[in-house]
């Protein structure tokens, strides 16, 4: 029995060393329309974060179109906050969005609406008739990790965004969202971690 619970325990540990870790957290705040009040997820929307195969780190910021209808050209994204890991240093040339308009990246040093304070900003311009769900852009540095971006700034938040563009909703068309609670771990993650342990007890079976 003990061999088998050490078997298990080496096999959940290599399930995990050799998935990616992706990492998806929800919006479940928002100025205008207060604390998320259904199931999360799906919240009003999404962050997910992912290394990709080439190393680089990358997220996307999806809303939830079943809550903002889209008007006009489309819901759009135009500005995203997030925090990083104090031990390390993030080279913003290295920020790339995959995204029309103009976009620039900052070492943010104010208020996010009711959200506090975060380490860093991309603010786009100039979008234009383009609409923008979801946003997109990559870090081109291969020694950052997934967990470099989740920590919460003083007041508790992990990320905020302003999203724009949807049909009027008790007056208002537009928000800033955030997140302040723990990610949720993808489902490839849990099927590959599944399939990591009845490997190991098809081969237990197979010894006895």
């Amino acid at each position: 029995m003990k061999k088998w619970i050490s078997i298990l325990s080496i096999g959940i540990l290599l399930c995990f060393s050799s998935s990616a870790l992706a990492l998806t957290y929800y919006f479940d705040v928002s100025n205008e329309f207060g604390t998320w009040q259904g199931t999360v997820p799906p919240g009003y929307g999404s962050v997910e974060i992912e290394k990709g195969a080439d190393g680089f780190i990358y997220f996307t910021v999806t809303a939830n179109d079943n809550f903002f209808t889209p008007s006009g050209p489309g819901l759009t994204w135009d500005k995203f906050y997030y925090n990083f890991n104090d031990q390390k240093t993030l080279d913003t040339s290295l920020i790339v969005v995959t995204a029309p308009g103009n976009w620039n990246v900052d070492i943010t040093n104010r208020n996010v609406s009711m959200f506090g304070r975060f380490d860093y900003g991309t603010h786009g311009s100039a979008i234009g008739s383009e609409f923008l769900n979801p946003l997109t852009f990559y870090i081109a540095d291969p020694s950052l990790v997934e967990t470099d971006f989740a920590f919460a700034n003083a007041d508790g938040y992990l990320f905020a965004a302003h999203l724009r563009r949807f049909a009027s909703i008790d007056g208002r068309d537009s928000t800033f969202l955030a997140v302040r609670t723990e990610p949720i771990p993808e489902p490839a993650t849990i099927l590959l971690l599944g399939s990591g342990l009845l490997g190991l007890y098809g081969v237990r079976k197979r010894r006895s």
